[in-house]
């Protein structure tokens, strides 16, 4: 749709998210490689897209997603050439559509491995799986010993899957050189080594996620997998960036009210803001329906009105509240809610608005909805 259908537009850089790939290879072994996690709408930056652009302009081996419904988007929109693993747990229902677009799924647990083989059989094919490791996450996952080796022998006697790769999920690693995740890692570790000694060779081995490929270094893993590393964020505790890595992501609204408060009258609902002193309110028709995280504009989040660093003071379903109180601005002006600033070389982190309503550092542009236009900078 034209841009003007719009409220809002999400730009993503094509170019910073194919460098960003590129400093992250330098820093694996020459044998390594990396699997790019689209689930949730590629942390909001279009599932089809981003699947067309990591088959056909970066040639990645394997896509991961999260759900069955993702892979069969990505299969029905081309994305025929590569893998697909589905990392998420798989409802039995769902199995049968899974092994139809040849997508690869977590199995788990023995009744998921007998619903991939039964749905393997129908067509007469070997279906490639994943085995989960769980290491202390405790969501989804089988246990190193006796639990991985009572599902692999279950496996080899159902026939008609092959086991194609073995991961694991950190519980801690944001926090760099975290005790607990090198524990998961070499609880991982062994159970790829008892895999190894019923014979099975797994051509994907992969525990690095985001925030641990930035300081976890490993010759044992054959692929690193991260969803919001190659968009420049890590999901470290802070804003540190120490791959060097640039964020691809810039969203940007406009202003359609502008109102002068006084003390005594009050801003949003609940009366939130009640200005002691007089204030002018600017207010964007972006909000929660688009995927801006309503606290954000309940916790006072950072947000650039015309190069000025100022602050939400309220947020509802369809619009958002700013403080541009002795900012020069008017009707139409665009506003960044992360990124680059269009009017001043100033960028604002998404992670910023993250650390201060306590979500992830990593995702607070996996909300962003499909009221907002996605716009495809330096294909």
């Amino acid at each position: 749709m034209e841009k003007s259908y719009y409220n809002s537009y999400l730009e993503i850089d094509m170019k910073i998210i194919k460098d960003n790939i590129a400093i992250i290879r330098k820093h694996l072994l020459p044998e390594q490689n990396y699997i790019p996690v689209i689930k949730s709408n590629a942390y909001g930056t279009g599932l089809i897209k981003m699947g067309q652009f990591f088959q056909n302009n970066m040639n990645m081996p394997l896509i991961a997603v999260a759900q069955i419904y993702e892979g069969i988007q990505l299969r029905e929109n081309n994305v025929n050439q590569c893998e697909i693993l589905v990392m998420s747990g798989v409802p039995s229902a769902s199995v049968d559509a899974g092994i139809q677009y040849n997508l690869q799924i977590n199995v788990s647990n023995e009744k998921i491995a007998l619903e991939v083989s039964k749905a393997a059989q129908k067509r007469n094919i070997t279906a490639k799986i994943h085995i989960m490791i769980e290491t202390g996450l405790n969501r989804i996952g089988v246990k190193y010993g006796e639990e991985l080796e009572k599902l692999v022998k279950y496996i080899k006697v159902l026939g008609n899957l092959e086991i194609n790769g073995v991961f694991t999920h950190f519980a801690t690693a944001g926090v760099e050189g975290n005790d607990y995740t090198l524990e998961q890692f070499e609880l991982f570790k062994s159970a790829v080594k008892q895999l190894k000694s019923y014979g099975i060779r797994p051509q994907y081995i992969h525990a690095r996620n985001s925030a641990a490929s930035t300081w976890l270094h490993d010759d044992f893993c054959t692929h690193i997998r991260c969803g919001a590393l190659h968009l420049g964020y890590n999901g470290l505790p802070n804003t540190s960036n120490p791959l060097g890595t640039k964020e691809a992501l810039t969203w940007r609204s406009y202003i359609t009210n502008i109102r002068t408060i006084k003390p005594g009258e009050s801003v949003g609902y609940s009366r939130f803001f009640k200005p002691d002193k007089i204030a002018k309110v600017a207010i964007i028709s972006t909000g929660s329906g688009d995927g801006l995280f309503r606290p954000l504009g309940t916790s006072f989040a950072p947000v650039l009105v015309n190069g000025v660093k100022t602050k939400f003071i309220g947020s509802d379903m369809d619009q958002f509240y700013i403080n541009v109180t002795d900012i020069d601005c008017d009707l139409d002006d665009e506003v960044t809610l992360f990124g680059k600033d269009k009017t001043s070389d100033m960028v604002l982190s998404p992670v910023e608005g993250a650390l201060i309503v306590g979500q992830a550092r990593s995702t607070m542009h996996a909300y962003i909805t499909d009221r907002v236009q996605r716009i495809y900078l330096n294909e």
